[in-house]
């Protein structure tokens, strides 16, 4: 009798185990599938933040973009009416060239043409040095 009750209770442990034992799988299986989820979860986040900050970027490089082009606008404006204002001048000066016989006047008053000449030229010279110094600020 008492035979039986040590097989009945060594089956009873085994059964104990057996059960313990896949109850405790059934929680490491839930907790792999929680992770799992979690790590879907983290990676979905990743997702939407770089698309995100790539709209937010994308969005910063349109505007500097019209900025720039603004900007580009303007000054093409103001090249424009300095291209007017030069080719206006040119005429003018055209004009005046042609009223007077300049050979004529440098070799009856050759100080005379030879100092504007070169005022001319230094004038010239001084505009061609401004625009072309590295160190001038916009």
């Amino acid at each position: 009798m008492f035979g039986i009750n040590i097989y009945a209770m060594v089956a009873a442990g085994v059964l104990i185990a057996v059960l313990a034992g896949a109850i405790y799988i059934q929680k490491i299986w839930h907790d792999e599938e929680i992770v799992r989820k979690d790590i879907l979860i983290n990676e979905l986040n990743v997702k939407i933040v770089a698309e995100t900050i790539a709209r937010e970027v994308a969005e910063h490089n349109v505007a500097s973009m019209k900025t720039a082009a603004t900007i580009q606008r303007e000054e093409r404006a103001l090249l424009a009416d300095r291209l007017i204002a030069t080719e206006a001048e040119r005429i003018a000066l055209e004009k005046l060239f042609s009223r007077h016989d300049l050979d004529r006047l440098a070799r009856r008053k050759p100080g005379l043409i030879e100092r504007r000449i070169n005022a001319g030229t230094q004038e010239v010279w001084n505009e061609f040095e401004r625009i072309t110094d590295p160190r001038r600020v916009r």
